[in-house]
Parts: C-alpha cells; structure tokens; sequence
C-alpha cells in the first residue's frame, strides 16, 4: 500500500470511510464533514492509503506555531486519522509518524501534537498529555446576580456574521501576543470552518469606546446553554459576559462551560460555594499530547532560567534512537551531550508533561516519572527531596497548562 496525497474527488469516498471508521465512537456529523472537506485549500495536509485504488486509510498533517509556556515553537499537528477496520493493526500511521518525525528534526521542529480520541494509540509512539481544559456544570440559582460591575455591551450573531468575525480574529490575535495560556495558530481552513457552524452563536464584548474585547461561542438546548469556549482580554469583559450570559433567556437553569482554565474565577460567578448540596461539577479533561521528537531542543526552547547548578538528565527513546542519551544543562545555559554523578532519568513520554509544565518535577519524581540516580522505590518524604529535583522546578516550574484555542474542525 502506498502513501499518496489526495484531492477533493476524493471527498465522498474518504467521508464513506470516516463514517465507517468513527461509527463506534458517535462522533462523526456528515454535514459537517462535508462542508469541511470541501475546502480546496484543506487537501494540501490530507493524505490517505490506497489499497488497489480503494481509500483504507486517511492521515492528516501540517505544520504550526503553538505558544507553550508564553514561547512561540514550531510544531507538527496529525489529525483525521480514519482507518477502515479490517486494515488496522498494519502498522501503517505508526510508520508514517515516524517518518514525520524525521523530517521535523531535519527541519529543526522539536515537537509533534495531536488531540487524540484514543490516547493509548498514540502513547505506543512515544506521546503523552502535556495540555488540559476544564469543563463545568452550573446552576443558574447558584450565580450571582447583584452589584454586577458590567461596563460596556454585547453584540450577538451568527458565526458567519461579518461584523463579529472580525471582532473575534481581532481579540484572537491580541490572545495570541499576550495569554497566558497555550494558545495555536491554525491554517486558514482550520479557521474558515469555525464560521460554518450554524449551531453555535457567537456573542462579542466591546467596552464603552467600541473596542472587542471578549466573546464567548455557545448554543442553547431547552434549559441548557453549552458555552463552547469564553474568552477575555480584561476583566470587566468578564463581568460583560456574565452579565450577558445570565440575561440571554430566563428559561435557562443550566450553564454548561465545556472549555476554561484551571485557574478560572469561578468565585466572581457563584455565591455560597461551599453549600453541599450545590451542583458544582468540574471536571479535568486531558486534551492535547505532545510528541518530542528532538529533545535538546525543545528543552532549550522551553526552560525559563538558567540552572543553579549542572542538570544531567538521561532519556531514554525506544522509537527516535537519536534522543536517547544524557544530557547535562550547564548554568550558563548551554546543553551538552555528557553524563556527570548525580542525574536524573525519564523516558521521552515521560519527561512530556515536566517539559509543557503539566506537572512538577516533585510530582513525576513521587510518582516513580523522573528517578534521580536511577532510584526506582521512592520514600514520598517531603523531607528527602533530593536538591536536583527542586532545581529542575525551577527551571521548569508547573504553569497553567490550558489548551485555548477553539478547534471546531470535525
């Protein structure tokens, strides 16, 4: 079987195939699907596996910019990965990642992403989460609704509304120079398909001068509104939309926030949190993994300060050969290929979340993650934190890892 790129006479027999692939899961829309798939521009990243002329597989790929701890790296995003089930198991997008890989350490791109259905699949290829969102559910009596601090309006619409389109990519390109959250750059059809979505409205917030600044995207169920993703660049956005939120229809009871940070004001939302019988159900959702396909550097693109001492950390690869090895990361900053006494080691998966600051170099070291000295049983004594570990949090501390950007694509 060969690996071609395809073209759009290709579109109704690769949805046939994605409708076969995604029946177990319930995930596929048709209509969706089709609109996505007819944008020209689409077919540049889509590939497939023909079988005597006849579509098994589908493999999508292209590059991007992705902001992980407030630093802009160059990375390669696989998605639509559809196979036919009786060609599973072959072997086949497994291979073609691989031969990705190589050619982004040719082209000096440290790392691969992928918001995955099956998160084992991917893990077998050396992936792991290294981004998150939240989700919550809410009660409308559990809001506050008096002395809202609410200056300014909300201009709401269809997602296709000319007007507002602009307003939300102008407060999406603010997000993407100055977040705090991890944020990505899509191609354009990436982009184009958000504002084909008829089921969701899009409501945006000016201050009183007219200037965007915030929106959320939601839809409205009965008594329940699903607010997709609600973005701000100040706080008083936030009231806003709050304000706009509570006011949009008196029938709503329930508030469902499918995409916010870890660190999200929910106090500036609800009253009385603490009562027990209050419906407050937040839940983590672990969205986006990550791949390092060239560990020195990424790690030099992602430490934020220069060690206190030398760190020697080994790696092990079983899949990218050329990863594994030591590493040692001087206090000047620079990184050399040499082992010295005291090290800590880490498979390439395993170093994923310490290198997206996920999790703590004392959370993965407690959790048998990251070993210092290859000690495999670990006392979880606060006390008995060996002093290599506590530097590599500082060099790589924890950070609010949340996955921002609204992937509305099928």
């Amino acid at each position: 079987m060969e690996l071609v790129r395809l073209n759009i006479d290709k579109k109704h027999e690769l949805l046939k195939l994605w409708e076969v692939a995604f029946e177990e899961d319930e995930i596929f829309e048709d209509s969706l699907c089709e609109q996505f798939f007819s944008q020209l521009d689409l077919w540049h990243y889509t590939y497939g596996w023909l079988h005597k002329d006849k579509l098994v597989s589908t493999y999508m790929t292209l590059d991007v910019d992705v902001r992980i701890r407030n630093k802009v790296l160059k990375a390669h995003y696989i998605d639509g990965i559809a196979t036919l089930p009786t060609y599973r198991r072959q072997g086949l997008v497994h291979k073609q990642m691989y031969e990705d890989a190589m050619r982004c350490r040719e082209h000096h791109i440290p790392i691969m992403l992928v918001d995955p259905s099956r998160d084992s699949f991917y893990r077998k290829f050396g992936f792991e989460f290294a981004m998150d969102k939240y989700k919550i559910l809410l009660d409308r009596d559990f809001f506050q609704t008096n002395a809202l601090e609410k200056t300014g309006n909300v201009v709401k619409g269809q997602m296709d509304n000319n007007e507002l389109k602009q307003a939300y990519q102008f407060i999406n390109q603010w997000l993407w120079q100055h977040s705090r959250y991890n944020e990505m750059l899509w191609p354009p059809c990436y982009e184009d398909i958000k504002y084909k979505r008829d089921d969701y409205k899009l409501a945006v917030a000016h201050n009183d001068d007219g200037k965007p600044i915030g929106y959320i995207i939601y839809a409205i169920h009965n008594q329940e509104i699903v607010i997709e993703s609600i973005r701000y660049v100040t706080l008083g956005a936030l009231y806003v939309l709050k304000h706009y939120m509570l006011n949009i229809d008196e029938e709503i009871s329930t508030y469902v926030l499918n995409s916010i940070p870890q660190d999200f004001p929910l106090d500036l939302f609800l009253k009385d949190i603490g009562r027990p019988e209050k419906r407050l159900k937040p839940y983590s959702c672990m969205t986006r993994m990550m791949r390092i396909v060239d560990f020195q550097v990424a790690l030099e693109a992602l430490i934020i300060q220069k060690p206190e001492i030398p760190i020697c950390m080994a790696i092990e690869d079983t899949i990218i050969k050329e990863n594994s090895g030591f590493y040692t990361l001087l206090p000047s900053g620079r990184i050399i290929r040499k082992s010295c006494e005291c090290f800590v080691s880490s498979t390439i998966e395993d170093i994923v979340p310490l290198l997206s600051g996920l999790k703590s170099a004392e959370t993965l070291y407690y959790n048998g993650k990251i070993r210092v000295n290859d000690v495999r049983n670990v006392e979880q004594n606060i006390y008995k934190l060996p002093r290599i570990i506590k530097v590599l949090d500082s060099i790589l501390p924890k950070v609010t890892t949340y996955n921002a950007d609204e992937y509305l694509a099928p």
